[in-house]
Protein backbone atom coordinates (compact mmCIF):
# COMPACT_ATOMS: atom_id res chain seq x y z
CA UNK A 1 0.00 0.00 0.00
CA UNK A 2 1.41 3.79 -1.23
CA UNK A 3 1.94 5.70 1.52
CA UNK A 4 -0.25 9.21 1.59
CA UNK A 5 1.64 12.02 0.32
CA UNK A 6 1.95 15.07 1.76
CA UNK A 7 3.14 18.22 1.67
CA UNK A 8 3.45 20.50 4.96
CA UNK A 9 3.88 24.55 4.10
CA UNK A 10 4.73 26.24 8.02
CA UNK A 11 7.24 28.68 7.83
CA UNK A 12 7.92 27.84 11.47
CA UNK A 13 10.70 25.59 11.89
CA UNK A 14 9.37 24.15 15.74
CA UNK A 15 6.04 23.81 13.58
CA UNK A 16 7.61 21.85 10.67
CA UNK A 17 8.55 19.30 12.86
CA UNK A 18 5.64 19.11 15.06
CA UNK A 19 3.59 18.41 11.99
CA UNK A 20 6.10 16.20 10.15
CA UNK A 21 6.22 14.25 13.36
CA UNK A 22 2.30 13.87 13.71
CA UNK A 23 1.84 13.42 9.51
CA UNK A 24 4.76 10.68 9.83
CA UNK A 25 3.21 8.95 13.26
CA UNK A 26 -0.17 8.92 10.69
CA UNK A 27 1.74 7.20 8.37
CA UNK A 28 2.28 9.48 5.84
CA UNK A 29 5.25 10.44 3.73
CA UNK A 30 5.88 14.04 4.41
CA UNK A 31 8.01 17.23 2.47
CA UNK A 32 7.91 20.43 3.64
CA UNK A 33 7.88 23.89 2.88
CA UNK A 34 8.75 27.16 3.91
CA UNK A 35 6.46 29.65 1.90
CA UNK A 36 4.49 29.62 -1.34
CA UNK A 37 7.14 29.74 -3.89
CA UNK A 38 7.84 26.90 -2.33
CA UNK A 39 4.66 24.98 -2.24
CA UNK A 40 4.61 25.97 -5.64
CA UNK A 41 7.89 24.67 -6.72
CA UNK A 42 6.78 21.74 -4.59
CA UNK A 43 3.49 21.05 -6.35
CA UNK A 44 5.00 21.64 -9.79
CA UNK A 45 7.80 18.80 -9.05
CA UNK A 46 5.66 16.26 -7.34
CA UNK A 47 2.19 14.72 -6.66
CA UNK A 48 0.24 15.20 -3.34
CA UNK A 49 -2.22 13.91 -1.95
CA UNK A 50 -3.61 16.75 0.65
CA UNK A 51 -1.21 19.87 1.32
CA UNK A 52 -1.72 21.07 4.78
CA UNK A 53 -1.18 24.81 4.17
CA UNK A 54 -0.27 27.42 6.92
CA UNK A 55 -2.23 30.54 6.09
CA UNK A 56 0.14 33.50 6.78
CA UNK A 57 3.70 32.83 5.58
CA UNK A 58 5.80 34.96 4.46
CA UNK A 59 6.73 35.90 0.99
CA UNK A 60 3.56 34.31 -0.57
CA UNK A 61 1.16 33.54 2.00
CA UNK A 62 -1.18 30.31 1.65
CA UNK A 63 -4.11 32.01 0.37
CA UNK A 64 -1.93 33.16 -2.69
CA UNK A 65 -0.76 30.07 -3.11
CA UNK A 66 -4.13 28.16 -3.06
CA UNK A 67 -5.40 30.28 -5.74
CA UNK A 68 -2.41 29.79 -7.92
CA UNK A 69 -2.85 25.99 -7.51
CA UNK A 70 -6.08 26.27 -7.84
CA UNK A 71 -5.90 27.86 -11.50
CA UNK A 72 -2.84 25.59 -12.60
CA UNK A 73 -4.87 22.83 -12.23
CA UNK A 74 -8.28 24.21 -13.71
CA UNK A 75 -5.31 24.79 -16.55
CA UNK A 76 -3.70 21.45 -16.38
CA UNK A 77 -6.65 18.87 -15.75
CA UNK A 78 -5.65 15.85 -13.80
CA UNK A 79 -6.51 15.35 -10.15
CA UNK A 80 -7.19 18.07 -7.72
CA UNK A 81 -5.35 17.96 -4.60
CA UNK A 82 -6.58 18.49 -1.10
CA UNK A 83 -5.78 21.70 0.68
CA UNK A 84 -6.50 21.93 4.49
CA UNK A 85 -5.60 25.59 5.64
CA UNK A 86 -3.82 26.26 8.84
CA UNK A 87 -3.99 29.35 11.45
CA UNK A 88 -4.34 30.26 14.70
CA UNK A 89 -7.49 31.26 14.82
CA UNK A 90 -10.20 31.57 12.05
CA UNK A 91 -13.14 34.04 11.97
CA UNK A 92 -16.02 33.81 10.62
CA UNK A 93 -14.75 36.43 7.77
CA UNK A 94 -11.28 34.10 7.54
CA UNK A 95 -13.01 30.70 7.17
CA UNK A 96 -14.75 32.10 4.07
CA UNK A 97 -11.03 34.03 2.61
CA UNK A 98 -9.42 30.24 2.66
CA UNK A 99 -12.39 28.87 1.30
CA UNK A 100 -12.51 31.13 -1.61
CA UNK A 101 -9.18 31.13 -2.35
CA UNK A 102 -9.43 27.23 -2.79
CA UNK A 103 -8.64 25.79 0.02
CA UNK A 104 -10.84 23.02 0.93
CA UNK A 105 -11.02 23.23 4.92
CA UNK A 106 -9.18 24.45 7.91
CA UNK A 107 -7.86 23.52 11.08
CA UNK A 108 -6.83 25.69 14.13
CA UNK A 109 -3.84 25.24 15.54
CA UNK A 110 -2.84 24.37 17.86
CA UNK A 111 -4.22 20.80 16.65
CA UNK A 112 -4.23 17.37 18.43
CA UNK A 113 -3.05 14.88 16.06
CA UNK A 114 -6.19 13.06 16.48
CA UNK A 115 -8.10 16.28 14.45
CA UNK A 116 -5.56 16.41 12.06
CA UNK A 117 -6.22 12.51 11.64
CA UNK A 118 -10.21 13.09 11.11
CA UNK A 119 -9.62 16.06 8.92
CA UNK A 120 -6.92 14.65 6.80
CA UNK A 121 -9.53 11.23 6.56
CA UNK A 122 -12.35 13.33 5.44
CA UNK A 123 -10.40 15.03 2.34
CA UNK A 124 -8.44 11.75 1.76
CA UNK A 125 -11.52 10.07 0.85
CA UNK A 126 -12.73 12.33 -1.71
CA UNK A 127 -9.51 12.92 -3.37
CA UNK A 128 -7.73 9.79 -3.07
CA UNK A 129 -5.38 8.34 -5.58
CA UNK A 130 -5.79 5.48 -7.25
Amino acid sequence: MRKTSVLLAQDNRVNQEVGRTMMEALGCRVDVASNGHEVLSSVASGIYDVIVMDCRMPDMDGLEAARLIRGREKVEGGQRTAIIGVAGAFSDSERSRCLDAGMDDCLVKPFHIRELSEMMARWLGRFIWV
